[in-house]
């Protein structure tokens, strides 16, 4: 967490001298075609001072070029650097199942493969805020969730499955239908198309009533939901998100 505020912090300062420097630019020019217009000040000294302006100028353009340039360059190996990650988690991942299989010859000899492209979509797409509405009728659980990540993301279907958790599928509203994993969540069509930086919302409504404590006490073990979505033109299924 201290990293990532750290991080933050840097491309706040970063962007703050990248305004600072497009301003000043925007200054240099302005001053230049007012001094060169003064017939008030000695001829040298208007040239000594627009000799000066015209040499600093490009200093601030090759600054302003540069940042452009190489604020792209970063993100493509932000992206290029997601990538690797992703592969040695899975790598990872595998090993440690491996392990655990060889160490404890009981476990089932098969075990669920995580591919790159789930890995990257968790990445990208993940619940950004949490929320209970306890005053509404009926209550609601509210997630929020946020494209990162530089694709569209279709959604086809979502449902909310207890999995032996802290919220069973009949504390849901009796209006929901059952589906293949547990209770179908409506997906509202003219949303389902979520857009790079766009959010989706997800909201369970609630067939009974609970106070703020005992929500509160179930965070993190409420259940799961599991998406099934179309990303770059490939459906991908059971993305599971513990809420």
């Amino acid at each position: 967490m201290i990293d990532k505020r750290e991080s933050d912090l840097w491309k706040q300062i970063d962007r703050l001298i990248f305004i600072i420097s497009v301003l000043g630019l925007i200054i240099l020019v302005g001053a230049y075609f007012i001094v060169a217009n003064l017939q008030t000040i000695d001829a040298i000294i208007r040239n000594f001072v627009l000799n000066i302006i015209v040499n600093i100028i490009p200093t601030f353009l090759l600054f302003i070029g540069a940042y452009l340039v190489f604020r792209h360059i970063e993100k493509l190996r932000s992206e290029r650097d997601t990538d690797e990650l992703a592969d040695k988690v899975a790598l990872k991942l595998t090993q440690a199942l491996s392990e655990a299989r060889a160490n404890n010859p009981g476990t089932a000899s098969t075990f669920p493969q995580v591919s790159k492209l789930k890995l990257k979509i968790y990445d990208e797409f993940d619940i950004t805020n949490r929320k209970f509405e306890d005053a509404s009728n009926p209550q609601k659980l509210i997630f929020r969730f946020t494209n990162r990540g530089s694709n569209v993301i279709h959604l086809n279907k979502i449902e909310y499955s207890e999995k032996g958790r802290g919220l069973p599928n009949t504390a849901l509203s009796k209006t929901y239908r059952v589906g293949s994993k547990g209770v179908l969540i409506p997906i509202d069509q003219d949303k389902a198309e979520i857009i790079p930086a766009g959010e989706y919302v997800v909201e369970l409504c609630l067939a009974q009533t609970y106070s703020i404590e005992a929500m509160n006490s179930l965070a993190g073990k409420l259940g799961y939901l599991t998406f099934e979505i179309t990303y770059a033109d490939e459906v991908v299924d059971n993305l599971l998100y513990s809420i």
